[in-house]
Order: C-alpha cells, then sequence, then structure tokens
C-alpha cells in the first residue's frame, strides 16, 4: 500500500491512515497511536491493537441513577477495563445490578470498595443489524403479550415482561457501542438512528409500566374501545417494522397519517373514558405519539441526509 506525502505548514509532513484501518479499530481524530520507528521503516500501533485502553474511576455517590449513568457512558466509551471505587456500599449493589445490561461486560472482582470490569465484546457490523432486529421484534412481542392479557382478561406474566425488556436495553446499548466503534452511518444518519434507538427503548418502558400498572390492578376488564385502540398501536408499531426492513418511503407518509389520526382518536376517547380506561389510552396514545414520531427520522436513515 502506497501512500502520498502532504506538506502542512514550513516544515511539517504528513500522510493520511487507509479508513478500513482506522474504522476496523475504532480510531477517529483526537485519539494517540503508538509509533516506532526502526531503520527506515515505521510502525504504527493502534490502542486497540496493543494493550487495552483501562481506566481507573471514584464513584461520588451510591445512589441508583448515578451509578447507571457512569456505567452508561463509560460503555460508550472505548474503554475495555475498568477498576471502579466507592465507598458507599450500595454502589455494588447498583453495580451488580447495572453491569449485566451491558452485552460483552463482566465484573472479574468485587468487594466492599472496589470492583473490575472488562469488556469481552467481539464487535462485528453485522451484530449491528441483526440486534437491531431483534430489539424491533422483542418489543413488537411485548405489546402482543401485553395486549393478549388485556383483550382476554388474563393474568400477564410481569417477570417474562421485565426479562425481554432487560434483553432490549442490553442490545440498545450494544448497537449504540458498535455505532460509535464501527462507524457504520453517516453523521446524519447516525443521528438520526440513535434517536429512534433511544425512542425503542422508552416505548419499551413505557409497555413495561403499563404492564406493572395492569399486574397491580388485577386486570380489570378493559372497555371494547380500549382493546380495538390497543389493536391499532400494535398496527402502526408494525407499519414501522416493515419500514425498517422493507425500506418503502411511501410508508412513511403512511405512518405519519395513521399516527396521527390515532392519537387524535386517542385523546377523543380518554375524555369519555373511566379511570382505568383513561390510564391505559394514556400509556397508549404516548407509545402511538412516538411510534408516529420516527417518520422524519426514518426518511433521513433511507435517503442518506
Amino acid at each position: 500500500m502506497r501512500r502520498k506525502v502532504i506538506k502542512q505548514g514550513n516544515n511539517t509532513l504528513t500522510i493520511t491512515l487507509p479508513r478500513k484501518w482506522t474504522v476496523e479499530r475504532g480510531i477517529k481524530a483526537g485519539d494517540e497511536l503508538e509509533i516506532k520507528e526502526e531503520t527506515s521503516t515505521l510502525i504504527i500501533n493502534s490502542n486497540a491493537q496493543g494493550i487495552p485502553k483501562s481506566k481507573k474511576i471514584h464513584l461520588d455517590s451510591g445512589e441508583e441513577y448515578y451509578v447507571q449513568q457512569v456505567l452508561r457512558n463509560l460503555y460508550n466509551s472505548d474503554i475495555e477495563e475498568l477498576e471502579l471505587t466507592y465507598d458507599e456500599p450500595t454502589a455494588l449493589k447498583y453495580l451488580q445490578k447495572y453491569v449485566i445490561t451491558f452485552l460483552g461486560w463482566e465484573l472479574l472482582e468485587q468487594d466492599e470498595s472496589h470492583c473490575k470490569i472488562k469488556n469481552y465484546a467481539v464487535y462485528d457490523d453485522k451484530d449491528f443489524f441483526e440486534i437491531n432486529k431483534k430489539i424491533i421484534i422483542n418489543i413488537s412481542s411485548l405489546s402482543e403479550l401485553i395486549y393478549k392479557g388485556l383483550k382476554e382478561n388474563k393474568d400477564i406474566r410481569l417477570d417474562s415482561l421485565l426479562s425481554m425488556n432487560h434483553n432490549i436495553y442490553r442490545f440498545g446499548n450494544y448497537c449504540r457501542k458498535i455505532m460509535k466503534r464501527k462507524q457504520i452511518l453517516s453523521g446524519n444518519q447516525s443521528r438520526a438512528y440513535s434517536h429512534i434507538l433511544t425512542d425503542f427503548l422508552i416505548i419499551s418502558s413505557l409497555y413495561i409500566e403499563l404492564a406493572e400498572y395492569l399486574s397491580k390492578n388485577d386486570l380489570k376488564r378493559a372497555a371494547k374501545t380500549t382493546i380495538n385502540l390497543f389493536e391499532e398501536v400494535i398496527m402502526i408499531y408494525k407499519l414501522l417494522q416493515k419500514i425498517l426492513t422493507q425500506r418503502n418511503k411511501k410508508d412513511i407518509v403512511l405512518l405519519d397519517n395513521s399516527g396521527k389520526k390515532l392519537q387524535a382518536k386517542c385523546i377523543l376517547e380518554m375524555s369519555k373514558a373511566k379511570c382505568h380506561d383513561t390510564i391505559i389510552q394514556h400509556y397508549l396514545c404516548i407509545i402511538a405519539m412516538m411510534i408516529t414520531f420516527q417518520g422524519g427520522r426514518m426518511m433521513v436513515l433511507l435517503e442518506g441526509i
């Protein structure tokens, strides 16, 4: 492989790095590379190929939200080996709870004052698209299980739904990490997809909140209008699935029109419904809105603008 030497300023000579090599190793502007000189040869070594990036951090709080957000930010970084220290004993409890939500991370050591985490994940472009499909399918299954329980007035297996939501979040965090390391999408596409992924995770959480409400209230029978609204929410989500898989831009207009009509219908029904049905319809309205929002973002993804 030959590269052209470029003059910058008065005395500086530079060469560019092959894009494929930088993408495979997750190298971006600002990163440092090891350069070794051997007679007439220069050897360039990336951190990803050499010593794994490691970091030692002290957790200032043992609060659940704080621990969760610190872990999330560290997972999305290039750090492969992590040592955390803490003073509050609750920190370990939440570390144990949330480390398993990050695909590839393992707790190697843990005690009352410190723990070590290592990333064993191997990143592949094919994984990104396959795991995206799993997120979409899991959310669809989540909604249909809740719908079936509500329609048939049967108990919802909340433990199964929580497990599905757990996997959806693991897959979502993993996709974010792959997207950052591999630069699979362009700048605007990456931002659009990031918003879509975030909203998918919110939709999953909303379904869980709805399931928890239904479980606590012994699944009182819902009105037929509520069941019908739930069916329509499932249908517009299936339309979003179709757009993602078949990439038909005409369906984006259909999604927008159908979603807005459904939101208006939900608001109208909420004004007439009893308390129990109003709560369910409120969740359905928000989910319908979140699904509809994806139309414009899908256009960015499909058009590459």
